[in-house]
């Protein structure tokens, strides 16, 4: 059964799409911070965790509000995310888009295989109506590991193309911390193609308290007007806690700066909690 879930998840990605750009997509690629490869004493567990994001907007003349509240529901084994479900609420300038989502990890010898499909509400403006996402994460030498996710976006917006995002990485693990730096591209039919870089980490202070922080540069990263990648140069920087309240309980809170020419920027705070039973 695993291997026609993941068999129909690569049909997917290879599939031809309508897509308008990568707009929330590259973000979340930026920020990803699961499945953590990190060792625990419990086999089995059933994970939840919520987060909501509140972004200030500077768009041209333009300002106001971007609210983000998404809630993950999965089960772990061996510290991966064997099945899990995401339900997200985008909300732009008071114009609101919902998406779901549905993934699985799979355990390879010194790695794991990563499938996700997402549809989205009838009425999407801003979002993907449909996405596909194959990674893939496998050692190479010692505590160094290459990661490589491919994904797709279909937007039903009149005069949009297909979009497929390909992003390798390299990481390495010491302990309960890692570091990596990846390169991205983004293909969008009947428009050029955008290019950008990724570096972030994860550090534990001690028992209770990991810092995570990282950056991106490059081109279209938000994609808010529609211009050629070399108009489109932009930046996020973000970082922020992970706090254990118990060893199951973790309170989470972080802030990120973003910015794209010609004329927008995102000052945003997000905070939730991750919950194991």
């Amino acid at each position: 059964m695993k291997k026609i879930i993941f068999i129909l998840l690569a049909i997917t990605v290879c599939s031809c799409a309508r897509a308008l750009a990568e707009q929330t997509e590259i973000m979340k690629e930026v920020q990803k911070k699961e499945p953590p490869r990190f060792k625990e004493d419990v086999k089995e567990k059933i994970y939840t965790h919520s987060l909501y994001e509140y972004s200030w907007i500077k768009q041209g003349p333009k300002k106001g509000n971007w609210r983000i509240f998404s809630n993950r529901l999965a089960y772990l084994k061996d510290n991966l995310q064997v099945i899990y479900v995401d339900s997200t609420t985008y909300g732009r300038f008071g114009v609101n888009d919902s998406t779901l989502e549905f993934g699985s990890y799979l355990k390879l010898k010194n790695g794991y295989i990563h499938g996700e499909y997402g549809i989205a509400s009838d009425h999407v403006n801003y979002v993907y109506k449909m996405k596909g996402l194959i990674e893939v994460e496998q050692q190479v030498v010692g505590d160094w590991f290459a990661n490589i996710d491919a994904r797709y976006l279909h937007h039903t917006t009149v005069g949009s193309g297909d979009v497929y995002v390909l992003s390798p990485s390299l990481v390495r693990y010491f302990g309960n911390n890692y570091l990596s730096a990846g390169y991205g591209i983004s293909l969008t039919e009947h428009r050029d193609s955008a290019q950008f870089g990724v570096f972030k980490g994860n550090f534990a202070l001690n028992d209770r308290i990991n810092l995570w922080l990282g950056a991106a540069l490059g081109q279209r990263l938000f994609d808010i007007y529609i211009l050629k990648s070399n108009e489109q140069y932009g930046s996020i920087f973000f970082g922020g806690f992970d706090i254990a309240i118990t060893k199951n309980i973790t309170f989470r809170i972080d802030g990120s700066y973003s910015k794209e020419r010609p004329s927008f920027i995102k000052r945003s705070i997000d905070f939730g909690t991750k919950i194991k039973f």
